[in-house]
């Protein structure tokens, strides 16, 4: 006697065959047997002729963190068949909560991610954040230890490279957070402050990644005129340190790139000719959403946004923004942004 029997329904089970039809049986949480099942008897039965059984979904680009919080319950995702988010997305994060970076983490990202009225902001560590989702949200997490709030608990928003000591500091807290639980690092190389981050200490944070066989998730640092440089970075990152690489919404922006589709996915063949474990995700429409700040030129998005919104105020480096602005290859401004630039 199954709790719950799901009759001829078209079963994609997730391990490469194409779907079948089949018998589902459900007992408690678990998935009891699939087939032809014939006289079995359920206490429900429910008839799935034309729609599909399958495993739940794995999100891996999300941005849940505070949603989580929230609305433990993850209705939006779970009403789509989601069963495991993968978060936080983009090295844009909420731990560790630190006197150095709390201000940072509230003007810079807190925006995005939606109202935080009345939010406890009590934790600390990564470790805290992980605990106040554990057994208490409708979906599983697969959380990435974020770049961001790594990087400004040590650093800030400097525009430089980190010192021997810090970068020491960067590279504890990640394995830290994935003795703890975490399943890779993500960054996000076009955002404050993690725009400043090169070559060595990407290479220095994603080895105690691959140390653990974790996944280095990664928004590049351009998907415009610049993306095969940008991929070229993001690969010889993970070749170095031995870090999987996972490539966050692999794209190409602006009319220069249109047609480019094969030619991108040449470059994750060719990436796993060269030994990295490469994969990436994408998503289906032809939209973005960002921040302001990430239109202006590097130089200009250093600091906190009072320290952003002086350098627009003042005439000489406005003048200097919007020079730069205007050269910028990467925004197409009249066709992508639809934002005219007086």
């Amino acid at each position: 006697m199954f709790d719950l029997l799901i009759r001829d329904a078209t079963v994609v089970d997730g391990a490469g065959q194409a779907g079948f039809r089949a018998d589902v049986a459900v007992e408690g949480q678990n998935t009891a047997a699939v087939g032809q099942l014939g006289p079995a008897e359920s206490r429900e039965t429910f008839r799935g002729a034309g729609l599909v059984v399958s495993p739940g979904f794995i999100d891996l680009h999300a941005h849940s963190d505070l949603a989580l919080l929230k609305q433990p319950e993850h209705l939006p995702k779970v009403m789509q068949g989601v069963t495991t988010d993968a978060f936080s997305s983009c090295g844009l994060g909420f731990a560790p909560l630190t006197p150095g970076n709390r201000s940072a983490i509230k003007t810079l990202y807190a925006p995005i991610f939606g109202a935080t009225e009345g939010m406890d902001w009590g934790w600390e560590s990564i470790a805290d954040f992980m605990e106040l989702l554990d057994g208490t949200t409708s979906v599983n997490s697969a959380y990435f230890a974020a770049h961001g709030p790594i990087r400004l608990a040590v650093m800030g928003t400097e525009n430089r490279a980190p010192t021997t000591h810090e970068l020491d500091q960067m590279a504890g807290m990640v394995g830290d957070a994935m003795d703890r639980g975490a399943v890779g690092l993500s960054c996000g190389l076009a955002y404050t402050p993690m725009i400043f981050a090169g070559h060595r200490e990407l290479v220095a944070l994603t080895e105690e990644v691959a140390k653990r066989n974790g996944i280095f998730s990664i928004h590049m640092r351009s998907y415009g005129p610049d993306i095969e440089q940008a991929v070229e970075e993001a690969v010889a990152v993970c070749q170095e340190s031995g870090a999987r690489l996972q490539i966050s919404h692999y794209m190409v922006t602006g009319t220069m790139n249109v047609g480019r589709a094969e030619e991108l996915l040449g470059w994750i063949d060719k990436a796993a000719e060269r030994g990295v474990d490469v994969t990436f995700d994408a998503y289906p429409y032809t939209a973005g959403s960002t921040v302001v700040s990430m239109s202006l030129p590097h130089w200009a998005q250093e600091g906190e946004p009072g320290q952003i919104l002086a350098r627009l105020q003042n005439s000489e480096t406005s003048a200097r923004i919007l020079t730069d602005m205007r050269a910028d290859r990467y925004m197409d401004w009249p066709t992508t942004v639809r934002l005219k630039v007086e």
